[in-house]
Order: structure tokens, then C-alpha cells, then sequence
């Protein structure tokens, strides 16, 4: 199983805003390491790591990130990306492929 990681621009109710290296979920909280737009974390002086633990009571709006593979930077995720968006192919669409993969083998 390929675990892939998760960013998440989060804006607060009092307008603060930060993107998050997601950690855990659950269904009140939001857990991760503070990072910046290249997705390295933002550590302060005296401090190993910036972990954050954001209500998602307070959240106002939570936009998914993804790291571009060209520039290393973050940007927003597309909606077609998302696993939640994609579409499933009918069992006729696949039937098909499947049956155009065996013809090309046979030619060979």
C-alpha cells in the first residue's frame, strides 16, 4: 500500500492561516506539523517540531495541497485528483481494455 502525504491549507475562524503536514484525524480534530509553501517545516527558535492540534470546530475553511512534482512547491489539489472524485470504470469499459491488452499480446 503506497502512503502518500497529506497537505491541507487550513484557515481559522479568526482568520490565522497555515498549511499542514496532516498526521491523524479524527472527527473533532486535525493533526500536523506546520509547514511552509516549499513543505518544509516551520520550526521556531528552542523547538524540534511545530505540531498542531486545530478544532474543526473553529476550522472556516480547509483546502487540500498537493507537491508539485516539477517546481517541489505546494498548490492546491485539483478536484479530478482527489480519490474522492475519480470515477470508476464500468465493468464494460474494462471487459474492453482487458480484451484489447490480450489482442496486442497475441500479435506479438
Amino acid at each position: 500500500m503506497i502512503m502518500s502525504i497529506r497537505y491541507l491549507k487550513i484557515t481559522l475562524d479568526d482568520g490565522a492561516r497555515f498549511i499542514l503536514r496532516v498526521t491523524g484525524e479524527s472527527a473533532l480534530f486535525v493533526r500536523g506539523i506546520e509547514v511552509n509553501a516549499e513543505g518544509d517545516e516551520v520550526v521556531p527558535k528552542g523547538a524540534h517540531q511545530r505540531l498542531r492540534i486545530v478544532d474543526r470546530g473553529r476550522i472556516a475553511r480547509m483546502i487540500p495541497m498537493r507537491m508539485n512534482p516539477t517546481y517541489a512547491t505546494l498548490e492546491v489539489a485539483s478536484r479530478d485528483e482527489s480519490p474522492a472524485h475519480a470515477q470508476r470504470k464500468t465493468r464494460e469499459q474494462l471487459d474492453a481494455e482487458i480484451a484489447e491488452a490480450l489482442a496486442r499480446r497475441a500479435v506479438r
